[in-house]
């Protein structure tokens, strides 16, 4: 499920970048890369197939969508939110592989993808 979820974030963040140089100043575009939103995804039902051993607080819904309507008007080229989550980001470009032994610590002790 990340692998697809993943992918499908990178090429819409690719996309939205190419598009805001193609349009030029003419059109704003802000790009929200959201961490961990309190969302149908986020219920207790869905994380419990990662099995994670650790999982830092969810965002607000509510708190999260009146930050991309600030940041949208204010002109951002991004917002990451929550706000903690550039942290994450700038660690990952310093220390990717600190980031991804983290990752398979905390995530990939849970069930094994099925075989198609």
């Amino acid at each position: 499920m990340a692998t697809f979820y993943n992918a499908s974030k990178a090429a819409l963040v690719s996309f939205y970048e190419t598009l805001r140089v193609e349009c030029g100043s003419h059109i704003g575009i802000t790009i929200v890369l959201p961490g961990l939103i309190e969302s149908e995804i986020t219920v207790p039902d869905s994380m419990s197939e990662f099995q994670a051993k650790f999982l830092p607080p969810f965002e607000p819904t509510k708190q999260c969508a009146e930050a991309s309507v600030q940041s949208a008007c204010r002109g951002d080229m991004y917002l990451t939110e929550p706000s903690w989550w550039n942290a994450l980001s700038m660690l990952k470009l310093l220390r990717p592989e600190l980031v991804e032994w983290f990752c398979r610590w905390n995530f990939m002790n849970g069930p094994k993808i099925k075989q198609l």
